[in-house]
């Protein structure tokens, strides 16, 4: 026969972070670089039709490769620049392609942070 103590304590541990995690300007541009590959995706003929956005695409890549060999924060921020540019001059209504916006804002974020080094 088993016999279970009437009273067992329980100690209950809680855990949490003193401060959110915040994303470094490589993780910025990453995150725009999937948003941007989730239009080429989903909206095939979007992409097509607005060349901005490949061109956009391209200049994101060539900041994150430099940002993460650690290469000059002054040709990162060039880079940057160029994705922005191109993305504002594509001919799209933000309040449709919804998702530009965001991009926007994750490559500017990264802007900033690595144009402080800069």
């Amino acid at each position: 026969m088993i016999t279970l103590p009437q009273h067992t304590p329980t100690i209950l541990i809680l855990t949490a972070d003193a401060a959110p995690e915040v994303e470094t300007p490589a993780q910025h541009i990453r995150n725009a670089l999937t948003m941007l590959s989730l239009i080429e995706q989903l909206s095939t003929a979007t992409w097509v039709l607005n060349p901005e956005l490949g061109r956009a695409m391209r200049r994101a890549e060539a900041a994150l490769v430099i940002l993460e060999h650690h290469g000059p924060p002054a040709l990162t921020v060039a880079h940057l620049r160029g994705a922005i540019e191109s993305l504002k001059d594509a001919k799209l209504d933000w309040e449709v392609v919804t998702d530009i916006p965001n991009i926007v804002g994750r490559l500017f974020i990264a802007f900033f942070a690595v144009g402080a080094d800069a």
